[in-house]
């Protein structure tokens, strides 16, 4: 038989415990339908996945999140230019006005050919923000929970936009993922 032992019905412990890194849900797991629930066999077992990691964007629809359609359009010439070997989609965010001094990603793009290109866009042309374009921005190429994304020669941060009402547009090339962003205000 190769059913997997929760095929039938699972039960689900009432929290989620966070600990070693990772949210752990814990559960009853058994064969059987949930009406024969107390005459099969049971086992207890853990799903866990990495803290505040629970989503992600990715352009690959394999990688088992949101993916971004990959159309072969501008990203594709971004991510060329940033050496990736895979392909590019993008994501803008909605208009808001930066708060932050310090923009950071919660991202996975620490493999060769993946990476994050963020630019900031004005909220209603969509071009970029002058020195805070595809070109002026450092390649995000790290597995962080707050990699810092910096843009120019001086690796500038966020504090060159700050109080503007923009949006960003977040370019995924190969096999990047992306969960979050963070502006701070320190």
């Amino acid at each position: 038989d190769h059913c997997p032992f929760d095929a039938g019905y699972v039960q689900p412990a009432s929290e989620v415990v966070t600990a070693l890194g990772h949210h752990w849900l814990f559960y009853e797991g058994r064969r059987e339908q949930h009406s024969f629930r107390f005459t099969s066999p049971a086992a207890i077992a853990a799903a866990r996945w990495p803290l505040h990691r629970l989503r992600a964007l990715c352009v690959d629809p394999t990688c088992g999140d949101r993916g971004l359609e990959d159309k072969g359009g501008p990203e594709w010439d971004v991510c060329a230019a940033a050496g990736s070997v895979g392909p590019g989609g993008a994501l803008v965010t909605r208009p808001f006005r930066a708060a932050g001094a310090r923009l950071t990603l919660n991202a996975r793009a620490g493999r060769a050919g993946n990476a994050v290109v963020v630019e900031v866009v004005d909220e209603r042309t969509g071009q970029p923000v002058p020195g805070f374009g595809g070109s002026d921005a450092a390649l995000v190429e790290e597995d962080s929970l707050e990699a810092p994304v910096r843009w120019g020669p001086a690796r500038q941060e966020a504090a060159g936009f700050q109080n503007l009402p923009v949006r960003l547009r977040l370019t995924l090339c190969g096999g990047a993922r992306v969960y979050a962003f963070t502006l701070h205000g320190d």
